[in-house]
């Protein structure tokens, strides 16, 4: 990936939206508690910013489902965040090379 000239950021963000920082789900983790949508909403500002992506850590319960909190904050993610269009576009790509 050819990134902007003078962007010294890493390509890419993890971040846990659990209140107790683990990755993977925990029955203890509703009790702690997630991000709100306006946090969830200022790491993408921040991670846009920097020409990076932000990759939310969402972790499944044991029955492969999201809990509630989570699913509800991310609905209410774009009534605080909406992608800046007035940000240059990235550098045209070079071509991939892929093999078989």
């Amino acid at each position: 990936m050819t990134v902007p000239s003078g962007n010294v950021t890493a390509g890419a963000q993890g971040q846990t939206i659990a209140k107790d920082k683990n990755w993977f789900w925990r029955s203890t983790q509703a009790a702690a508690g997630y991000l709100s949508a306006s946090s969830i909403a200022n790491e993408i500002k921040t991670t846009e910013i920097q020409l990076h992506q932000l990759h939310p850590r969402l972790s499944a319960n044991l029955q492969g489902l999201l809990e509630d909190p989570v699913v509800t904050a991310l609905g209410q993610v774009p009534q605080y965040w909406t992608p800046n269009a007035s940000r240059a576009p990235l550098p045209q790509q070079l071509p991939k090379i892929e093999t078989p």
